[in-house]
């Protein structure tokens, strides 16, 4: 599902959907997302029946952390809370 009406139309117009129109607006430079996953931890939540070991606001810096990462930040990776895990 996709909640952009306009994207919608245009990646649905088969017709104009060239590769010079996907060259040109999806380039590597125009997307500038990174996508971890972050563990934020035996948090006290409902998902967890409140049996969790560390506060809402302890769960929260991993992923904080992530979301406000710069331009250039690390993709692709696993995090264990705020540190990069190792496998």
């Amino acid at each position: 599902r996709m909640p952009n009406e306009e994207r919608i139309k245009e990646l649905g117009d088969i017709e104009n959907l060239t590769e010079e129109y996907l060259i040109e607006n999806f380039r590597p430079q125009a997307l500038r997302k990174c996508i971890n996953c972050v563990h934020p931890g035996f948090v006290n939540t409902d998902i967890t029946w409140h049996t969790g070991t560390m506060h809402v606001e302890e769960g929260d810096e991993g992923p904080v952390m992530l979301a406000l990462l710069p331009d250039g930040g690390p993709t692709g990776c696993y995090f264990d809370r705020t540190v990069l895990a190792e496998f």
